[in-house]
């Protein structure tokens, strides 16, 4: 089955959990408004990784990519970056563990994105959409982890809804 476009409704909140709960994102196959288009008009988001960040994370981002092209049928760029400056694309996906990633730290010191219900806490997560996070993308969508499970948790929980 192909899906012309899969979007994610998550921009108008805040998404965090923890390892235990089972808490998806939506995931839907027609256009809806506010959604991160996580592909759309045959073209998928690409997957960001800090290549400091542990391996796990981009294995798991590595999922996220193959659940993607199983659906679209269009595989996303999997690329990594030491900083937000190296990221190109209009809509991407960030993935990174608090402290062990520059791209998800940059965010969070810029204030684009708040961590602090999960700081210091075992294998969670939050997503967020971000609007216009640096020049040159309109869209970002963040999935950060409180350690390296908790960021592995947040990719595979995607690749769950997916």
């Amino acid at each position: 089955m192909r899906f012309s476009s899969i979007l994610l409704t998550i921009s108008v909140f805040l998404f965090s959990a923890c390892a235990s709960e089972k808490i998806f994102p939506d995931v839907f196959n027609t256009p809806k408004s506010g959604a991160f288009p996580l592909m759309q008009n045959g073209t998928a988001a690409s997957i960001w990784t800090d290549e400091k960040d542990y391996p796990v994370v981009g294995i798991c981002a590595g999922f996220l990519a193959d659940d993607i092209e199983r659906v679209g049928q269009v595989r996303p760029v999997l690329s990594t970056a030491e900083s937000l400056d190296s990221i190109t694309g209009r809509n991407v996906v960030i993935a990174g563990t608090i402290g062990h990633s520059a791209l998800v730290d940059s965010l969070i010191g810029t204030g684009k994105i708040d961590v602090s219900g999960i700081e210091g806490k075992w294998e969670s997560f939050i997503v967020k959409t971000v609007s216009n996070p640096f020049p040159g993308t309109d869209k970002a969508f963040v999935i950060a982890g409180s350690d390296r499970r908790g960021t592995a948790f947040g990719l595979t929980s995607l690749c769950e809804a997916i």
